[in-house]
């Protein structure tokens, strides 16, 4: 029973494999999620110095890509 309940959390190593970020930027990534979550202890926690981190916010770790806007680039030709 004890190793479902793991499975439904993850380590930050964990998420090097599942973001494709590396460990730096997954700490860096954390911050932000730690504030937003402070007060539901089930979905993000920390013990023996490690953080779980429920299955449900990883998407909040992904990379977003923001679309380019192509508008904004000028050429300068000098003929």
């Amino acid at each position: 029973m004890k190793k479902q309940i793991e499975n439904k959390y993850h380590s930050l190593k964990d998420l090097i494999l599942l973001t494709d970020l590396k460990l730096r930027q997954l700490q860096n990534r954390i911050k932000p999620i730690i504030e937003k979550y402070k007060n539901d202890k089930s979905l993000i926690y920390k013990k023996s110095n490690r953080w779980f981190i429920h299955e449900s916010i990883v998407n909040e770790f992904k990379r977003i890509k923001t679309p380019i806007d192509y508008k904004l680039f000028i050429t300068i030709s000098s003929r």
